[in-house]
């Protein structure tokens, strides 16, 4: 508790985190220079600042995890890539995952949904592919700067499917 991050992956480290919680630091979970990593069934919650932070060509595995109430997002992609699937991004205070930078991700079964920002901002450079997920009830839109993202017609974005 308290701590600057509750837990940090880097340097090819790539190891596996699970059902672990992690909450009141300033950052839940940074993952940085090539580090991996299997995080799953994990919840992530009530940190002060990002619950997820991927920057420095991480590439982790991120699945069945709940980040919530965190407040400043949920999840921050930038220059990294990732597999994401199966986790719910609920509640968060700003934006639930922001993609920035040259970051490719893959993005499946996710629910992002009841944020008080923007449910998903993709940034100019990024880029990934978006299947199944559930994007709905943010408070600012639950979509923004999306174009470089290939959505098939499986996600829920609002109240309509893409």
């Amino acid at each position: 508790h308290s701590s600057t991050v509750g837990l940090f992956i880097s340097n090819d480290a790539n190891p596996t985190c699970l059902s672990n919680k992690i909450w009141r630091c300033n950052t839940g979970v940074l993952i940085s220079d090539d580090g991996r990593g299997d995080l799953r069934n994990n919840e992530i919650y009530a940190n002060h600042g990002v619950a997820l932070e991927l920057i420095g060509n991480a590439n982790p595995t991120i699945s069945r995890n709940i980040v919530k109430e965190n407040k400043k997002g949920g999840v921050l992609i930038n220059g990294a890539r990732g597999t994401f699937a199966n986790n719910e991004v609920l509640g968060n205070m700003l934006d639930g995952v922001t993609v920035l930078g040259s970051s490719h991700v893959a993005f499946t079964d996710n629910q992002v949904t009841d944020g008080k920002g923007v449910g998903l901002v993709v940034e100019s450079g990024a880029e990934g592919v978006f299947t199944g997920n559930t994007i709905t009830s943010n408070a600012k839109g639950d979509l923004q700067n999306a174009s470089a993202i290939q959505f098939d017609n499986t996600n829920t974005i609002g109240n309509e499917s893409t």
